[in-house]
């Protein structure tokens, strides 16, 4: 199973290690820090769910069954916040073995903890009156009401 992220309604960028997601849509925007940010790029890079969990047991030297749960946790949290879906096939890119290997190395000064999906409202009628969004014949800043 892999999640596909919602583009191009999603946008998203790692920044000195958090995850900032940008919901387009909506004007909500998300961030995820730590082991979080680490799905959040595995998920972008377009590895299946299971290799996430593969890849984070290795770096954070513990089981796959202690992984699962915190990952299915925030998948769940993803497709609440329609961020991503979960698809059966997903066009991957060739590198996906190599980018397992390289992330997967253990660091044992890691410490994992449950990532939390962070939501923030506060801009939203900002970036909902942002030009990238469609305007009425009167321009911007005058959003079209959707009926």
């Amino acid at each position: 199973m892999f999640a596909q992220i919602n583009t191009p309604a999603i946008v998203s960028d790692i920044i000195d290690g958090e995850a900032v997601i940008l919901n387009l849509l909506t004007g909500n925007y998300y961030s995820l820090e730590g082991a979080g940010a680490e799905i959040w790029d595995l998920l972008v890079r377009g590895l299946a769910i299971s290799e996430v969990a593969e890849t984070l047991a290795g770096r954070y030297g513990l089981s796959i069954g202690e992984i699962e749960p915190a990952i299915q946790g925030l998948m769940s949290e993803l497709e609440a916040e329609e961020l991503v879906s979960q698809v059966e096939v997903l066009d991957r890119d060739a590198n996906s073995a190599f980018i397992m290997s390289d992330v997967a190395k253990p660091n044992p000064g890691l410490v994992f903890e449950t990532p939390k999906l962070v939501k923030y409202t506060d801009l939203q009628d900002l970036l909902l009156l942002d030009p990238i969004h469609e305007v009425g014949p009167d321009g911007w800043p005058i959003a079209i009401q959707k009926q």
